[in-house]
């Protein structure tokens, strides 16, 4: 181990620069999109670029405190003990930063799907009895996860006993599982709609579900993928795949932030589903698009201006 860094070590600093410079990036054009952003909108927009860069800034804790680690894995004198140096102090203080970093970012994270399901799903509340349950004990396992001062990047590596990771595996398995089963949720609502007002809608509304369904697939699917393959692996505990397990782990960690950015920069950039899919279809006549904000009467769309009629634009 002294001097020298595994290749799982050299992967998560390529994983952790991607995904700091792509958090970066989304949020210098947010701000752009907010500043243009007319002044009667911007109240509503504020919460949504500061949550951006807590966002980002739980991550960058995190980023700094795997390039502490590296950095004094190098310094490592030849010979040292691999237990006193992952014992010691000043990593039980990485530690625990670390990990009170992964634990508030995927609460966070899953926050946000969560309020973006209760948007589509407030016909049905009983449905999200499950996820809000799943969601306020993984709170309570990271917390508790957080107190015992174990990184689930560190059991991963160290190969901990079961005993003394219950807590990090716990709030891992289940964070996963909220993001999985709220993923799961909007999908079958989109998809279900979708499939039933097939026939009533002309190609035009059919193209702006299978944009709807775009939007969750490039906010969600990578997140939900990566933590069912990390928590499958952790899960197994193998000897022989320890290197693949804190690979995804990381990578799984960096979506933590990157997924809800994504939604966040829809949001802000007037491209996102605003409303719940029952409420955008009510509103909706057949003759017209699904309204994503207020609908005037007089639009402007590709440069000529179209004048709806009353009939049409009564929404019967």
């Amino acid at each position: 181990m002294a001097g020298d860094l595994a290749v799982e070590d050299i992967v998560d600093v390529h994983v952790n620069s991607l995904a700091l410079g792509a958090q970066i990036c989304i949020g210098v054009f947010l701000v752009s999109a907010y500043r243009r952003t007319p002044r009667e909108q911007q109240k509503t927009k504020l919460p949504f670029v500061v949550l951006n860069f807590v966002l980002t800034a739980l991550f960058l804790l995190h980023a700094v405190c795997v390039s502490f680690f590296q950095s004094d894995v190098l310094a490592l004198p030849e010979n040292s003990s691999e237990l006193v140096f992952t014992t010691s102090k000043r990593q039980a203080t990485r530690n625990a930063v670390d990990t009170s970093s992964q634990v508030f970012l995927s609460f966070v994270g899953n926050g946000i799907l969560l309020y973006r399901c209760y948007m589509v799903m407030r016909d049905k509340l009983w449905i999200l009895v499950l996820p809000v349950l799943m969601y306020l004990v993984s709170l309570v396992m990271g917390v508790l996860c957080i107190v015992s001062g174990i990184s689930i990047l560190d059991y991963i590596h160290l190969g901990a006993l079961k005993g003394a990771t219950i807590f990090q595996l716990s709030w891992f398995l289940l964070s996963v599982a909220v993001n999985v089963s709220v993923t799961a949720i909007i999908s079958f609502k989109i998809l279900s709609s979708q499939r039933t007002l097939a026939k009533s809608l002309s190609k035009e509304h059919v193209r702006t579900y299978n944009n709807i369904i775009l939007i969750l697939t490039e906010s969600s699917l990578p997140f939900t993928l990566l933590g069912i393959a990390a928590s499958v692996v952790v899960g197994l505990n193998q000897t022989n795949i320890v290197d693949s397990e804190q690979s995804l782990s990381n990578a799984w960690y960096a979506f933590c932030a990157l997924s809800p950015q994504l939604i966040i920069f829809r949001v802000v950039t007037d491209r996102a589903w605003a409303k719940d899919l029952q409420t955008a279809t009510s509103d909706m006549a057949i003759s017209q698009p699904i309204a994503f904000g207020g609908r005037d009467q007089r639009r402007h769309r590709d440069g000529v201006e179209e004048t709806e009629d009353d009939s049409d634009s009564s929404g019967y």
